[in-house]
């Protein structure tokens, strides 16, 4: 995953170290970024997501290269693994993306 990827630049645009300035709660701000972007971007990003999901087993592995994004969210204070946390996202950009097909 480079910088420069869909999901680098939503995790890094977002999920900042102010990343509670973006929205009151992580849903919330993924909420925002999927009312703020194109939805081939949000598309992207949730693509990236898939298969990052898929390509790293390792929890903390994950976690590492979610940081190296610019993730400052920590998904343990709403009792998530970073695994369950982007899950999570995944599943909220899809449903975004649902509702901008209709």
């Amino acid at each position: 995953m480079t910088d420069g990827s869909s999901l680098a630049v939503f995790i890094g645009g977002y999920f900042h170290q102010d990343w509670t300035i973006e929205g009151p709660n992580a849903a919330a701000v993924v909420d925002r970024y999927a009312a703020e972007n194109l939805p081939e971007d949000v598309t992207a990003a949730k693509d990236e997501a898939e298969a990052m999901l898929a390509a790293e087993p390792d929890e903390r592995l994950l976690a590492d290269a979610l940081v190296r994004m610019g993730l400052s969210y920590l998904p343990h204070v709403d009792g998530m693994t970073h695994r369950e946390w982007l899950q999570s996202v995944v599943e909220r950009l899809d449903t975004h993306l649902g509702r901008h097909s209709r």
